[in-house]
């Protein structure tokens, strides 16, 4: 005869209450990842070379992306950042003698398409071909940014490579239509984004998130009624102040700064998500922008790179990919002579 069993310890317990509903978020979780859910406030990751066929980034980033996939992580200030970036591959400080450039932008700036060169590295590689003096150019162009999160890079990324020089070159993303101007994104402090980040990989977690996001939705239409007309990422007026407010973090820094208009060749545009706009009206903004770019490097004394006007005169067809934004192998390699010969004739001569 035996006597009564043993009572389960409180772990065992615990685990025991537990594993049906650990098994239930495990089914969920493979469920969503057959399914291909995804969900994020921010862009979880962008394919950079649609045109190329061996799918890869330019050289400074091919070892670490060669499924041509740029990730990203959310992050305290610039609202996004890439998971891996080109500015860690470089020393936080030059070597003597080095004249260091750093370049601002979206994704005109992190790559151009079909080529696995950006005009950052070209512009590198041209000026130490034609200079006496080491250049050395650090792409920190990420994909889909604004002039908000550019200002926002210069202060938290940039600064600490102390360049001589930094390159501007905004205006798409901050014309395209949002449901919150990128100024009034509430922005997580440095721990609740660590933790993000580290949730941010689940389905189940994004797949809650989102049904929080339609719920506040759904709460807002309810108290303010019809929904809100969308509004640009960064307006006129703010993209101005933010082009002034990078001059006057640059000069603080006695960083100088080399301003660059955008090029267009939106004939065939055709992406309500991201614009609504007719072409010509689309091409009509996209003007005011690139004035914004015009008036500020004037007013500021600083050096304006007009490459659309370069461009004009080269007929863009032949150089911007099908999308009308991105610069195909020729654009990126005019750009980055254009740059270079600026950089060389007003910089390195000084």
């Amino acid at each position: 005869m035996t006597g009564p069993e043993a009572p389960m310890s409180r772990p065992k317990l615990l685990l025991f209450a537990l594993l049906p509903t650990l098994l239930l978020f495990g089914a969920l979780e493979i469920a969503l990842r057959i399914a291909g859910f995804q969900y994020s406030e921010t862009p979880l990751e962008v394919r950079r070379f649609t045109d190329d066929p061996h799918g890869v980034v330019d050289r400074e980033l091919a070892w670490q992306n060669r499924d041509g996939v740029e990730r990203f992580k959310k992050d305290a200030h610039q609202l996004w950042v890439p998971k891996t970036s080109p500015l860690e591959r470089h020393d936080i400080e030059a070597a003597t003698g080095v004249f260091r450039v750093a370049t601002l932008g979206d994704s005109c700036t992190a790559y151009c398409v079909g080529t696995r060169d950006s005009f950052p590295t070209l512009a590198e590689r041209f000026l130490n071909a034609e200079s006496d003096r080491t250049v050395e150019v650090l792409n920190a162009g990420v994909a889909s940014y604004s002039s908000f999160q550019g200002l926002q890079r210069l202060k938290h990324a940039v600064l600490p490579y102390h360049p001589d020089l930094i390159t501007v070159f905004f205006g798409w993303n901050d014309h395209w239509i949002a449901g919150t101007p990128d100024s009034e994104i509430e922005l997580r402090s440095e721990w609740e984004t660590q933790l993000v980040n580290a949730l941010d990989h689940l389905r189940i977690y994004q797949a809650g998130r989102r049904l929080l996001a339609r719920a506040r939705a759904a709460s807002s239409r309810t108290a303010t009624g019809p929904a809100a007309r969308p509004v640009p990422r960064v307006d006129l007026e703010s993209y101005d102040s933010n082009l002034r407010e990078i001059v006057s973090v640059a000069r603080e820094a006695d960083i100088q700064v080399l301003f660059i208009t955008a090029p267009q060749d939106l004939h065939d545009w055709d992406n309500p998500d991201l614009q609504p706009l007719s072409t010509r009206q689309l091409v009509a903004l996209h003007s005011r922008y690139n004035a914004i770019v015009r008036a500020v490097a004037k007013e500021t004394g600083m050096e304006l790179l007009d490459l659309e006007a370069i461009f004009e005169r080269q007929k863009p067809r032949r150089l911007i990919a099908k999308d009308g934004i991105h610069f195909n192998p020729a654009g990126c390699r005019l750009t980055a002579s254009a740059v270079a010969a600026k950089i060389a004739e007003h910089y390195l001569d000084n």
